[in-house]
C-alpha cells in the first residue's frame, strides 16, 4: 500500500495491539516492520542534535541516565537475587562502560 510520501506502509502489523499495548512479540517483528516504514525527523526541528558538540551532550546525558541505578533493588525485606545486583545495585559492573557508551551513541545518532 503507497502512502502520500509514495513509500510502502504496512497495511496490517503482525499483531493488532495487545492487552500490553505492544504490536511486536520481537525485536525480529520490529525490525520487519521498520523495514518497510518511512520515518524522518520533522524540518527545522532544534530538538534533534545535529552538531558534534550537542550530539556528544545528549550521548552523556543518556548515559548518565543508563548509569543511574538509583532505586533499582528492593527496599523490602526481600532479597534481590545475585543477578540483579551485579546488574543494578550500587557498585554495578555487569555492563562494560563501552557497551553503555555504545548504545547512547545508537540511540541519539541513529541506527545504521
Amino acid at each position: 500500500m503507497l502512502n502520500k510520501r509514495n513509500d510502502l506502509e504496512p497495511a496490517v502489523y503482525l499483531h493488532p495491539p495487545a492487552t500490553n499495548s505492544l504490536y511486536f512479540t520481537s525485536l525480529q517483528e520490529a525490525e520487519a516492520v521498520n523495514k518497510i516504514t518511512y520515518w524522518e525527523p520533522p524540518a527545522n526541528d532544534d530538538t534533534i542534535p545535529t552538531t558534534q558538540v550537542r550530539i556528544e551532550a545528549w550521548v552523556v546525558k543518556l548515559l548518565g541516565a543508563m548509569k543511574n541505578n538509583e532505586g533499582c533493588l528492593r527496599t523490602n525485606d526481600d532479597k534481590d537475587n545475585s543477578a540483579t545486583v551485579r546488574r543494578w545495585g550500587e557498585e554495578a559492573s555487569y555492563y562494560p562502560p563501552t557497551a553503555l557508551e555504545a548504545a547512547s551513541w545508537k540511540i541519539i545518532v541513529g541506527f545504521p
